[in-house]
């Protein structure tokens, strides 16, 4: 009996070291190899779109509670991939299958981020994103799962001075700075300084020197890409925060 166990603890060890390697072979772009010894050890890899999780412990530290998530991976039909991800736990999983997924991980007392990765090479993003999340719902007390976009909509003010500013920053403006330009000036720069000049056009325009109704162009532009209402303060007052954090 004691052989047996032993013998299960350390299948146990090796199947939570494989999954961590794995994961670093998803993270640096080795796909192919990934899917084969996925599907070759426990079966189908979910592919993007996907939604990506990360779960905090509570109450155990994450290597303990693998063999667990192995329980629940082979007892039920939910096929999702999972492994360690810097002391805590990542899980992928295809959208349609991502709330019963959540609804079975709720005996772990897990703080739950998540973030949706439409591609493998947005995976790395979309689990630090995840991981902040979880942090955000964790300092709140906030319940089952918190979805990333719920950070930045309730707005970056929130978040100044911590770590989760600059990645809220990137959410928010990245759509701004991957918009082609079709001029000298990118949106980024007209809407910096549009905002230096707390919103009033007429110097925004000879700072870049451009008409007033072009100006207004692109600030129509910017609303659209980053949702936000330009003649809201907060939303104004949350962009010029954005810019401050924003990394590129």
């Amino acid at each position: 009996m004691s052989v047996s166990l032993e013998q299960n603890q350390a299948l146990a060890t090796l199947h939570t070291t494989l999954r961590e390697a794995l994961l670093q072979l998803l993270l640096s772009g080795n796909i192919s190899v990934t899917r084969h010894i996925v599907e070759s050890v426990w079966g189908p890899l979910p592919a993007p779109p996907l939604i990506a999780l990360v779960g905090i412990p509570q109450q155990f530290d994450s290597s303990g509670l693998m063999p667990a998530l192995e329980s629940v991976h082979a007892a039920e039909d939910i096929p999702f991939f999972f492994a360690q991800y810097r002391g805590d736990a990542a899980l992928l999983v295809a959208e349609e299958h991502a709330t019963r997924l959540v609804e079975e991980l709720s005996p772990f007392a897990f703080a739950l981020g998540q973030s949706l990765c439409n591609r493998w090479e947005g995976l790395e993003l979309a689990l630090e994103e995840a991981s902040k999340a979880a942090e955000f719902g964790m300092r709140r007390g906030t319940m089952g799962v918190t979805a990333f976009p719920e950070i930045w909509r309730d707005g970056v003010t929130d978040l100044i001075d911590t770590s989760n500013a600059a990645h809220v920053a990137r959410r928010l403006l990245g759509p701004l700075a991957r918009s082609a330009p079709s001029h000298e000036v990118s949106l980024l720069d007209t809407l910096r300084v549009w905002l230096k000049y707390h919103g009033r056009q007429l110097p925004a325009s000879r700072e870049l020197g451009i008409h007033r109704h072009t100006l207004s162009n692109r600030l129509e532009q910017i609303a659209t890409l980053t949702g936000a209402d330009l003649d809201d303060f907060q939303a104004r007052a949350e962009l010029a925060v954005a810019l401050r954090y924003y990394q590129g």
